[in-house]
């Protein structure tokens, strides 16, 4: 949705495509073997216990509402990005960015609702002590 409304920006001649073709937030999510392997390599610590946890969704007063839904979306996904895009374009193509996004989430509320679960690499560790 994020990038359709970028889209959506360029097809109508409101923005340049070069500009969003230079916003670039890099995400990397390690899976649960390479986080364990970082751990072992760096050989400081113990896991006692590693797992990957989803996350609940988005919390919304009124979860059958479109328009809850959609503005709980927006607002997150905003609280996210939001100074990063308003840096790279400017406040007033931030707002309309993200003022089609909540119409864009509102058009698919329920199925939002039911998918926007992230997962969560949960670790307890444990310092190596020399006598180990």
């Amino acid at each position: 949705m994020f990038e359709d409304s970028w889209n959506d920006l360029v097809s109508e001649g409101l923005m340049d495509g070069e500009k969003m073709d230079s916003f670039n937030v890099p995400v990397y999510a390690p899976t649960l073997e390479e986080f364990r392997e970082v751990v072992d390599a760096d050989g400081s610590f113990r896991i006692n216990r590693l797992e990957l946890v989803m996350g609940s969704p988005p919390v919304v007063e009124h979860a059958d509402d479109p328009v809850a839904v959609s503005r709980a979306v927006a607002s997150n996904e905003r609280s996210i990005l939001g100074a990063l895009v308003d840096a790279h374009v400017g406040k007033a193509f931030c707002d309309e960015l993200f003022h089609r996004l909540q119409r864009r989430a509102e058009q698919r509320a329920h199925e939002l609702m039911a998918q926007m679960r992230f997962p969560h690499v949960v670790s307890s560790l444990s310092f190596k002590s020399d006598t180990n």
